[in-house]
Formats: C-alpha cells, sequence, structure tokens
C-alpha cells in the first residue's frame, strides 16, 4: 500500500479523489434516509387518523337507535357524547400503552442483534 492511500470500510482508495466520492456517495445516502424518517412517520399518522376517525363514525351510526333511547330517557346530548368520547379516548390509551411497549422493546433488540451483530462476533468469549 503506497503512502498515498487510505483505508475506509475496508476498501483501500489509493486515490483521494475516489475516496471523496465514496464518501459525498455515503452523506447522500444519509440524506436521503433522513428525509425518509421525516416524512414517514407523519404519513403512518395521517392513515392511523384517518382509520379512528372512520371506525368512530362506523360506531355512530350503529348506535344511532340507542342514542335515540337514550335521549327518549332524558339524557343530554352532553351525556351521550361522554360515552362516545370514553370509548374512544380508552381504545386511544390502550393503543398507546400496547404500541409503546411493543415499539420499544421488541424491534429495538432484534435490530440492534442484527445491525451491530458483526461488531460483536470477533470478542465472543
Amino acid at each position: 500500500m503506497s503512502p498515498f492511500s487510505v483505508t475506509y470500510r475496508n476498501r483501500v482508495y489509493h486515490d483521494q479523489g475516489k475516496l471523496q466520492t465514496a464518501l459525498n456517495k455515503n452523506r447522500a445516502d444519509s440524506e436521503r434516509v433522513e428525509v425518509l424518517a421525516n416524512v414517514f412517520p407523519g404519513f403512518l399518522f395521517a392513515v392511523a387518523a384517518f382509520v379512528s376517525w372512520t371506525t368512530m363514525m362506523r360506531f355512530v351510526k350503529e348506535e344511532r337507535t340507542n342514542i335515540g333511547t337514550l335521549k327518549a330517557l332524558g339524557y343530554s346530548n352532553g351525556a351521550i357524547a361522554i360515552k362516545f368520547l370514553l370509548y374512544s379516548t380508552s381504545a386511544a390509551i390502550l393503543g398507546v400503552i400496547l404500541g409503546a411497549s411493543f415499539g420499544l422493546h421488541v424491534p429495538t433488540r432484534s435490530h440492534h442483534q442484527g445491525l451491530f451483530s458483526p461488531f460483536y462476533a470477533r470478542y465472543r468469549l
């Protein structure tokens, strides 16, 4: 290896221009991943909000007979609305708890093992 060669990611670059090209390509790839990381959660949130809205609209439509019965018994609009708010809030809280616990523990461990196993493979005892 000549004194002007550089090793980067187990490749030897004898030309600084090729190394700079590789680094620029790596930077461009990471910028694309960053854009996806910023857009993808918003898209998933919009889909989840649409599914939740559709589910609640269907639930209200199915409960119209019960709403009419409750109104005939003298319940106010606010009391009836609280029933639906409690239903949607309980579903949201349960979804947050299950999603956060699953999202933080299960994929993180498997991705960590898959991504970093080449670094630990040489040092196992």
